[in-house]
């Protein structure tokens, strides 16, 4: 009955509440799916506007799954988490290649696709066929830990099992769809991390965490990731012809598929080690600290090289490292991470 009744009352709430948002206004799962990939790890504020250009840059999943992965990563530019973009036009060439360009809406189908795990697969599912797949993610986890005073760590699978179980019930005699955004959409609204808006909660009556005043410490979370500290020397070598160098990253590493200035991961490093590994005798050399550039697991400390040369030698340099000679004006075409932009724009500044 007490689950009966929470249910009654967040479906109430979300008829009234819910954002007005572009994905909620269709069931087209191609379109839901690029929602729901976008905002992982992206707040919907900026993810909204990324949601527009990439569904009109890629209206249907035969238009993504036909363009470069650098056209879509240049689309993708500075959301960050590039491997989703990689992982969604992986996707999309297996909807092409194995469900005739349509794209699936059960689960057991969507889960078979690259960069799909439990949550999209269930919150796809659930919204375009209303299947009964509870959507438990961050919101969801923190609302239904909160409300029914779950103290065991979230970073257990027998705590997530005991979540999804609840969320299982909630949605049961509802549209699952409608019901699972609803869940989601209190805990971004109301429930949310820091500082809850308890004083307009509807459920704050029975939360069983507000009768303990345990808001602030539920959900409990036991593992910390480590964040590793790395060292970056970009290199920002130019001619009298304008022209600058940069490459693409291709290893198994941070912003695959991404073009940047050259790079030297090394702490301390020195004028004589770089002109080392240029192999030529540069005209000039200035370096600029950039800044301290966090991600998830990574601190990354930056210094840029202004690197001048003669026009033989920039063409020395970049045949004898594969490096990719451009305009300095057309960057602007090759998608580029975060912190790439930050070192440009801060060279610009210097120079």
């Amino acid at each position: 009955m007490e689950r009966e009744k929470t249910a009654n009352i967040l479906f109430d709430w979300y008829k009234i509440n819910q954002r007005d948002l572009p994905w909620r206004k269709t069931r087209d799962a191609y379109l839901i799916w690029v929602s729901e990939i976008i905002l992982q790890q992206t707040r919907i504020e900026q993810g909204t506007p990324y949601y527009l250009k990439f569904i009109n840059r890629f209206p249907n999943v035969v238009d993504l799954a036909n363009a470069s992965i650098e056209d879509v990563l240049l689309v993708w530019q500075g959301l960050g988490y590039y491997s989703r973009a990689r992982n969604m036009h992986f996707a999309a060439n297996q909807v092409v290649n194995t469900f005739d360009s349509v794209f699936p809406t059960s689960y057991q189908n969507l889960i078979q696709l690259k960069g799909i795990g439990k949550y999209t697969a269930a919150a796809i599912s659930s919204i375009t066929s209303s299947e009964k797949h509870p959507t438990v993610d961050g919101n969801v986890i923190r609302f239904i830990s909160r409300l029914y005073g779950i103290e065991e760590s979230v970073d257990k699978l027998s705590t997530i099992n005991k979540i999804e179980k609840i969320a299982s019930e909630l949605i049961e005699n509802y549209d699952s769809g409608i019901q699972n955004q609803a869940m989601m959409e209190f805990g971004a609204m109301v429930c949310v991390p820091r500082n809850p808006i308890c004083s307009d909660c509807i459920f704050v009556s029975f939360c069983k965490a507000f009768a303990m005043q345990k808001q602030s410490t539920i959900p409990i979370k036991q593992l910390k990731n480590k964040s590793i500290k790395r060292y970056f020397n970009y290199l920002y070598i130019t001619d009298k012809n304008q022209r600058i160098l940069i490459y693409q990253r291709t290893t198994l590493d941070i912003w695959q598929g991404l073009f940047e200035l050259p790079l030297i991961e090394k702490l301390n490093l020195s004028p004589i080690e770089l002109s080392a590994f240029l192999g030529v005798d540069v005209l000039r050399i200035d370096s600029i600290p950039i800044i301290k550039h966090q991600l998830s697991h990574q601190q990354i400390h930056t210094m840029a090289w202004l690197l001048e040369c003669s026009p033989s030698q920039f063409d020395k340099i970049a045949i004898s490292n594969n490096f990719l000679p451009i305009n300095k004006n057309d960057i602007s075409k090759f998608p580029i991470s975060k912190l790439t932009d930050i070192v440009l724009s801060t060279i610009s500044k210097f120079q």
